[in-house]
């Protein structure tokens, strides 16, 4: 029997409060993000009672530990520590989040998720009016939208909430009988979150997107050579669409050549290559503890001031970041630091490849989501701040959730 609201202990109704709201604060900005983040992280460990003992034998707990002493060492250490304890301290606020998230979304019957889910499509449906009103109305120029952050970020807030609702939704519409107003309403808030992603201007948000869907429906399990040939029909429908799109709409059209043909990371015209080439030297020089988290342009501007930087780093602009997780990552870690996530990112994807495994019902999130998330060859950094880190601890919290529920289902340990 379903337990009504009145019904609920004190802790679910805060758990249920928590993450009811966290798409929807997140709307805001990073700031009120943050404030979220840490609120599921302390409404979760003060309600778990005696069930936080057994957290402590969580691998992944036990890894981010590893990781988070290990960038505080490096903070220590560095050359400007201050500066550098600003990310490394809190870091840890992350991996925490994404446990918590994980497993409020356990709880309640089915509940809390359900509450999390229309949330997100609530968020997402906001985020594209303001994305739609933008680009139509407000919009000068090919430039990148703001959305509702006044950042240039909405495209993470479509690529994790929005995509985490069309990913539910559509494991509905496989599991539940047809119902016609289920597969229309799908259909829409499908077309409305990738047009409103695409529209962003954030192309490696986008790819991440696409990509995504394509192994929805690619990645299965005990296939039939007539679903493959349906699914086969309906992608390629569902990419022409999306290319007549990109073709027709101009500003989307210039940016997208703009980036094959000059921002793609190996060229020699692509803003990504100093960054990159300034965290690979910052690692070379500094290998055993970095430069420390946050120091890249601090680091990078010292050796300016000594006349060395473009001599050692082989650029003429200091960035703010390598724009790339790994590279960051041992920049400012060094390479211990590197292999101490490399094994935490192995073990999140090498659950999710287990989990798809003995999954009876091959339910396939895991597996695509989390090798995605953590793939090396990505034009994004954001090892240590809040900015992107929020996104990705969020979409992470939602794969151990996925692998957590088949666990409870066949009655095995969930502990992660």
């Amino acid at each position: 029997m379903t337990t009504t609201l009145s019904q609920m202990s004190t802790a679910d109704r805060l758990n249920l409060a928590t993450v009811g709201l966290l798409p929807l604060l997140a709307l805001i900005g990073n700031a009120i993000a943050d404030i979220a983040l840490v609120l599921v992280v302390i409404v979760f460990l003060g309600t778990s009672g005696a069930a936080i003992k057994g957290y402590t034998r969580s691998w992944l707990l036990r890894l981010s530990f590893a990781f988070w002493i290990w960038i505080l060492i490096c903070s220590a250490v560095s050359q400007f520590p201050a500066h550098s304890f600003q990310d490394s301290l809190p870091w840890i606020r992350f991996p925490l989040y994404a446990f918590a998230l994980s497993i409020i979304l356990l709880q309640g019957d089915g509940r809390h998720l359900k509450i999390f889910i229309a949330a997100c499509i609530i968020g997402t449906l906001i985020e594209f009016g303001f994305l739609i009103s933008e680009y139509y109305v407000f919009r000068h120029g090919g430039m990148r939208l703001f959305g509702t952050f006044q950042k240039l970020m909405p495209g993470w807030y479509m690529i994790t909430f929005g995509l985490i609702a069309v990913l539910w939704l559509f494991n509905r519409l496989k599991t539940h009988p047809f119902n016609r107003l289920e597969w229309l309403g799908t259909g829409l808030f499908f077309a409305a979150s990738s047009y409103g992603l695409l529209i962003t201007g954030e192309l490696m948000s986008t790819t991440l997107f696409l990509t995504t869907i394509v192994l929805y429906f690619l990645v299965i399990k005990n296939p039939n050579p007539k679903r493959i040939a349906l699914i086969l029909t309906g992608l390629t429908i569902f990419l022409a669409v999306f290319a007549i799109v990109v073709w027709t709409e101009n500003d989307i059209r210039e940016r997208v050549f703009a980036a094959v043909t000059h921002r793609l990371p190996w060229l020699s015209t692509s803003d990504y290559g100093p960054p990159f080439r300034a965290g690979y030297f910052s690692a070379l020089l500094n290998p055993l503890f970095g430069v420390g988290p946050k120091n890249t342009f601090a680091y990078c501007m010292m050796l300016n001031d000594q006349g060395i930087m473009d001599g050692l780093l082989h650029v003429k602009d200091c960035p703010w970041h390598p724009h790339n997780l790994y590279l960051q990552i041992a920049a400012e870690s060094g390479f211990i630091g590197l292999l101490l996530f490399a094994v935490l990112a192995l073990y999140i994807v090498g659950q999710s490849v287990l989990h798809f495994v003995r999954s009876k019902t091959g339910i396939n999130l895991a597996i695509i989501i989390a090798p995605l998330l953590l793939f090396p060859l990505q034009t994004y950094s954001q090892a240590f701040g809040q900015s992107r880190n929020f996104y990705l601890w969020t979409m992470i919290g939602f794969v151990l959730f996925v692998i957590r529920s088949q666990r409870r289902e066949r009655g095995g340990d969930e502990r992660l």
